[in-house]
């Protein structure tokens, strides 16, 4: 069995990257006050450092994704409906056009497509430790933003989900970070944020009943609602205004995603029957209705917990909640709650998560995502299931985390922010 080294070597550098960041979380920072701006221009730079290096030095990219990301680039350049040419593209009209361009500078230049078309989530992230640096309303310490910054920069799973796997994961996030930050002084930056964050994928919508309990006024909340929704609606429109498509077919699309149930959470228990008994009845109900429950869970979690909380922590509180419960998972939505643990200084659950997502994640991109060659090698059906089992531990840990925040906050539920609230100009 002949593993390409690669793997191997990301292996030993993702590791590497999992001691440090345990290490950053269990020690107290201090930065002279003449040493300030050079710590925040090396954070940025470590960042963009530890995912360039897998960029360019570690050439293993998610088979599927890639070969999707340049299906869907092709069929863009070609003034083809994406929606047509291939089921590969469950999200709404505007990663494909990264896809595109990637694609065409690729052939252009000569360079590996991959190495390019990984290159805008890798910017999103170290986008994303900048956001730290100023984010003052939560962080208001700089030792507490210089902690963060570096957590974040060294953090394993972002690398995974950006680097290795290239998935854009990181973009969205970034959007919502935005709105939650700017939600109170830039109330038009925060729509627009949140509107872009949810055209590139659709999840921070579980971000906006949190961010209309946070905003004070009708007319406030009114604007969030108006940029939450015309961005994704222009850029649905601008799509079918340049290519043949059928715009109930694009939304129809994005909303019906329903990626691997029976992969994660409860559901195992009834892939796991159906795998021991063959019972399909059983497997066939929660394919279809497990969505309900998954959204009737997110509702109770919002009215009872979340919107009681600060923009940051309540997004958190509902994106724990819903790893707790979902019904359907991909591994990539491991980066979705990772900044806004930061932002609420939940360092202790993060260390644990982290550690329990980095079992998921290590073993699934180096027996499957990134080389297939071990998942081959294992017998079918053990090698779908030892995937599943490497997944419990980091759903278990969602579950327990859930319920420390709903039982016991770490910070201070807050009342809605107000104008009074103000966002650094500077870092």
């Amino acid at each position: 069995m002949f593993v390409p080294l690669p793997i191997y070597l990301g292996l030993i550098w993702s590791l590497m990257l999992l001691g440090i960041f345990w290490l950053i979380t269990m020690m107290p920072l201090t930065t002279p006050t003449r040493w300030r701006r050079l710590s925040i221009v090396l954070t940025l730079l470590i960042a963009l450092f530890v995912r360039l290096f897998v960029n360019w030095f570690l050439p293993v990219g998610a088979q599927f994704d890639i070969e999707s990301y340049r299906i869907v680039g092709a069929a863009v350049l070609e003034r083809a409906d994406v929606y047509s040419v291939t089921y590969r593209y469950p999200y709404l009209p505007w990663q494909m056009y990264w896809s595109a361009f990637a694609l065409w500078f690729s052939e252009i230049s000569g360079i590996t497509f991959l190495h390019i078309v990984r290159l805008l989530p890798i910017i999103a992230d170290v986008a994303i430790v900048a956001i730290i640096w100023m984010a003052r309303p939560a962080l208001p310490a700089f030792h507490q933003r210089l902690q963060a910054a570096l957590l974040y920069a060294l953090n394993p799973i972002a690398v995974f989900v950006s680097a290795y796997h290239g998935q854009f994961d990181a973009l969205p996030v970034l959007c919502l970070i935005i709105a939650a930050l700017w939600l109170s002084n830039h109330p038009l930056v925060s729509s627009l944020a949140l509107g872009a964050g949810i055209l590139i994928k659709s999840w921070p919508v579980l971000g906006l009943p949190v961010l209309l309990c946070q905003t004070p006024t009708w007319r406030r909340r009114i604007a969030l609602l108006t940029g939450a929704t015309l961005i994704p609606l222009l850029g649905v429109l601008g799509y079918v205004w340049f290519f043949p498509a059928d715009p109930l077919r694009v939304i129809r699309t994005a909303i019906s995603y329903n990626s691997s149930v029976g992969s994660w959470g409860y559901t195992y228990a009834f892939r796991l029957w159906h795998d021991l008994i063959g019972n399909q009845v059983a497997m066939d109900w929660i394919m279809t209705n497990a969505r309900w429950l998954t959204l009737t869970a997110l509702a109770l979690i919002w009215w009872f917990r979340a919107r009681h909380e600060s923009p940051w922590a309540g997004v958190l509180t509902i994106i724990i909640g819903l790893f707790a419960c979902t019904h359907g998972f991909a591994i990539q939505y491991l980066l979705w709650p990772v900044t806004f643990a930061l932002l609420t200084q939940d360092i202790v659950w993060l260390r644990r998560y982290t550690l329990a997502a980095y079992l998921y994640m290590a073993g699934v991109y180096t027996m499957l995502i990134l080389d297939p060659t071990i998942y081959h090698f294992l017998p079918t059906p053990f090698n779908d299931h030892l995937i599943i089992w490497l997944g419990i531990p980091a759903w278990i840990i969602c579950v327990l985390w859930f319920k420390a925040r709903w039982q016991h906050a770490l910070i201070t539920l807050r009342a809605p922010l107000t104008v009074n609230s103000r966002m650094p100009q500077s870092l």
